[in-house]
C-alpha cells in the first residue's frame, strides 16, 4: 500500500513538472518569416486574421489582454 502511494506520487508530480506550454509551437519558425520584408508580409496577408477570434500574447508569450496586444 504504501509503496503504491509513492509511485502514485511521484507519477502526479513528474507530469505536473514536466507540463507543457498550452499554446503550442509556432506553425512557422519565426526567425525565417521575418529575414524579409516580403517574406513578412506574405505570411502575414496570408495567416494573421486579427478578425478572428485570438489569444494575445506578449514578448514573453504570457496572455495578455485584446486591447493591449
Amino acid at each position: 500500500m504504501k509503496k503504491s502511494f509513492i509511485i502514485i506520487i511521484t507519477f502526479l508530480v513528474s507530469t505536473l513538472s514536466f507540463s507543457q506550454n498550452k499554446f503550442g509551437n509556432p506553425e512557422v519558425d519565426p526567425i525565417q518569416i521575418q529575414k524579409t520584408f516580403t517574406d513578412w508580409s506574405v505570411y502575414q496577408s496570408k495567416k494573421i486574421m486579427l478578425s478572428r477570434d485570438f489569444t494575445a500574447l506578449d514578448a514573453e508569450s504570457k496572455e495578455i489582454s485584446k486591447e493591449a496586444f
